[in-house]
């Protein structure tokens, strides 16, 4: 599977008072069968980031697609 961030933001208490950058402007590829690591000093945003590639947050603008190959094997 490859997953690919395309200009992602993210922003927590999105148009509040208390609104604050998480992401901005990421681009990145991930390829598969390939090991990743996000290396980053605490609050930067690695855990952010892991959630986004999981679904569990959405970016507050930019896309995220993930693509993946099947292969089978008949015998």
């Amino acid at each position: 599977m490859e997953i690919v961030f395309n200009k992602v933001n993210y922003k927590i208490f999105n148009k509040t008072v208390l609104e604050r950058t998480v992401l901005n402007d990421i681009n990145i590829r991930i390829e598969g069968n390939k090991i990743t690591a996000f290396l980053g000093t605490s609050g930067s945003g690695k855990s952010s980031l892991v959630q986004l590639i999981k679904g569990i947050i959405n970016p507050t603008s930019g896309t995220i697609k993930a693509t993946a190959t099947i292969t089978a094997n008949f015998t």
